[in-house]
């Protein structure tokens, strides 16, 4: 990005006093102070300095989500998306007694996606509609299950979103344990087969849409035999070592089309049903068991992506992309003697935004990012207005704190919605910034895409950043880690077009 120069800044420190006009706009702000001429409302637009920084491979275990699939976005290339986590029994050291000859009935592996239910067909199922869904809805994958053969329980061990070659490499096709050539997120509900206790009879479930795949029972022999005969499935610490858990890996069924979708692996489940005989003498007497094993414990979400298509007159943008990708580094005061000014005229502050605007035409047709994040790099948590923000979304959580903002706004461009700006709400920020106080400081702001606005977890960076001497940025909100969509914004330098470059906006009330 281009900055302002020292010369532009020390200008505008100089006539900034001078710079007191009346604005019709903001007239209203000003109202609650009735028949005092002492004070006047007003207006005043500061320039920022904002640039990108890519931040490269990031960590990625045990995130809260993750995402599943081939996305093929117009702008930023190609994601694939595959997943690993760990397995545990769901209840340790079960009765298995090989003397009572056990045997597979069938293995079913089953993840559910996140949904809505939006009322009932004409046979009074359930339908439901998916959240989370990117690219082609109805576009094919070839989905691959194998029993991993990478340890993911050593504590000082970290996966990165980058590790999936390590993963691949350790297995082999006589790891695979299931298979799917045309995979696809369906909404339809799926049917769950299992045991009543009491009765031993069979009992069907219609659940929520969900990954729901048959695999080899032949595979899970072992488990029978090997596990059971040798204590292996005494607690989850020993069985993890023995099983390792499962790596599920995607390919793009369609030669044009991809689609990608985000998924409640923590829900999980392996459900193995299976039979063995009452007596070791009576072999027509057979009693109906289930074994579960779940999907939790460590997890990593691998990430492979194509290179980043070249961004056209990428010096006047800021890049905002997901993944191994980049983030905004923004200062709202570069220059401290514009802030000193400010707190010097002792303003009473009325609100205060910063305004992002979306670079439409190199977008295009992509899909862009709901929301995002704006925070402190030195703390890496959100500014002020974050917190006091408590507005509430039950319906779509990433549209709550709407008062502090990072939401899309769209309008028409060429027949189509698109997205055109962002903007957030800074006046608590601004406020103690130019209040008396010298505790609150002009720290440097991070901003990044967010899956969920209202999960502040952080993930490591493989390569710190080191912005300054007092600056060294070690990890990123890591749900900009799992989110396909990406963006482009204007940026901040005197070769952004005026009307689509980034301004700090504030108005604010001071004595006559």
């Amino acid at each position: 990005m281009n900055n302002h120069s020292f010369f532009k800044q020390i200008f505008f420190v100089l006539s900034i006093s001078f710079f007191i006009s009346c604005d019709s706009d903001s007239n209203e702000i000003g109202t609650n102070i009735v028949g005092d001429d002492n004070f006047v409302s007003e207006k005043l637009i500061l320039p920022v300095e904002a640039v990108t920084k890519p931040y490269g491979t990031v960590e990625s275990t045990n995130l809260a989500v993750n995402l599943l699939g081939v996305y093929n976005n117009p702008v930023f290339g190609k994601l694939t998306a595959n997943f690993a986590t760990q397995v545990q029994l769901l209840n340790v050291n079960p009765t298995i007694n090989t003397d009572l000859n056990p045997t597979i009935v069938d293995v079913t592996l089953s993840v559910p996606y996140f949904s809505k239910a939006t009322g009932t067909d004409d046979s009074d199922n359930i339908t439901y509609k998916l959240d989370s869904i990117f690219g082609a809805k109805t576009a094919k994958l070839h989905l691959k299950v194998y029993r991993s053969r990478t340890y993911m329980g050593a504590v000082e061990t970290k996966f990165y979103n980058s590790s999936n070659a390590l993963f691949e490499s350790m297995v082999t096709e006589d790891d695979l344990l299931g298979e799917m050539a045309t995979f696809d997120f369906s909404p339809n509900y799926v049917v769950d087969y299992n045991y009543d206790e009491n009765t031993n009879a069979e009992v069907k479930t219609s659940v929520a849409p969900r990954l729901n795949m048959v695999l080899n029972p032949e595979k899970f022999k072992e488990i029978f035999t090997t596990a059971a005969g040798q204590g292996l499935l005494l607690n989850n610490t020993v069985f993890k070592e023995y099983f390792r858990g499962l790596y599920f890996k995607t390919v793009q069924a369609d030669a044009s089309e991809g689609v990608m979708a985000l998924l409640n692996f923590a829900g999980g489940k392996i459900t193995i049903r299976y039979k063995q005989q009452v007596t070791a003498a009576n072999v027509n007497n057979t009693v109906n068991k289930v074994m579960v094993l779940s999907l939790t414990g460590n997890t990593v979400n691998l990430l492979d992506k194509t290179p980043t298509i070249a961004i056209p007159d990428a010096d006047k943008k800021l890049v905002l992309e997901s993944g191994a990708g980049s983030s905004a580094v923004i200062d709202l005061f570069p220059n401290q003697n514009v802030l000193a000014d400010l707190k010097s005229q002792k303003l009473l502050i009325n609100d205060a935004t910063l305004t992002f605007y979306v670079d439409s035409e190199t977008m295009g047709t992509a899909i862009e990012p709901e929301r995002i994040l704006l925070y402190d790099l030195t703390t890496s948590a959100p500014i002020i207005d974050y917190y006091s923000d408590q507005s509430v979304n039950t319906t779509y959580t990433n549209l709550s704190k709407s008062t502090f903002g990072g939401i899309i706004e769209k309008k028409e461009i060429g027949g189509v919605k698109r997205g055109f700006q962002y903007k957030f709400n800074l006046t608590n920020h601004i406020i103690r910034l130019v209040g008396a106080s010298d505790t609150y400081k002009n720290v440097k702001l991070g901003l990044v895409v967010t899956k969920n606005i209202n999960l502040l977890n952080t993930s490591l960076l493989k390569q710190e950043i080191n912005l300054s001497q007092d600056l060294i940025v070690k990890s990123i909100p890591s749900m900009s880690v799992i989110s396909p969509a990406s963006t482009i914004l204007w940026g901040s330098g005197d070769n952004v077009p005026d009307e689509k470059r980034l301004k700090l906006q504030i108005h604010y009330t001071k004595p006559n």
